[in-house]
């Protein structure tokens, strides 16, 4: 039996695989104190489905990716737009870490393979959270350079 070799580099996606991504909650945190349950509830929906609505375009930074959702989002739930809201959630990105169940498993196969990361990410936020992942990575590769 033939063994198969070893693999040059392993590759993942960082948010939500990796990373704990909250996004939506986060949004929905926003609008909390002017919005009644059943606005946050349309919000939240419609949010996620405006988020992967504006990433099928051209690219763009991703602090305006939100901001257009979120603006979307609020008009479509009839809550108020404060652009101060997307900002806020977008700030919060860096601190989000890594799922509880990454961090060992992960840092054992980077010491047997290089690991990269390709994600649709602004290079600020995907290098600072990629710090929090506990693991040596060979590259980090974002949206932003690839400019798509």
């Amino acid at each position: 039996m033939s063994r198969r070799p070893d693999p040059q580099f392993v590759t993942f996606d960082m948010y939500g695989t990796l990373t704990d991504f909250p996004v939506g909650a986060a949004a929905e945190k926003t609008i909390e104190a002017i919005s009644s349950p059943g606005q946050r509830d349309v919000f939240r929906r419609r949010f996620a489905a405006y988020q992967l609505d504006e990433s099928m375009g051209d690219w763009r930074p991703y602090d305006e990716l939100i901001a257009r959702a979120f603006e979307r989002a609020c008009r479509s739930a009839g809550i108020p737009f404060r652009p101060a809201d997307p900002a806020a959630v977008f700030d919060q990105i860096p601190t989000w870490g890594p799922h509880p169940d990454v961090p060992g498993p992960l840092a054992r196969l980077a010491a047997r393979h290089p690991l990269v990361i390709l994600s649709n990410a602004s290079d600020l936020h995907a290098s600072r959270n990629a710090a929090l992942l506990g693991a040596p990575l060979h590259a980090v590769y974002t949206a932003e350079q690839a400019r798509a």
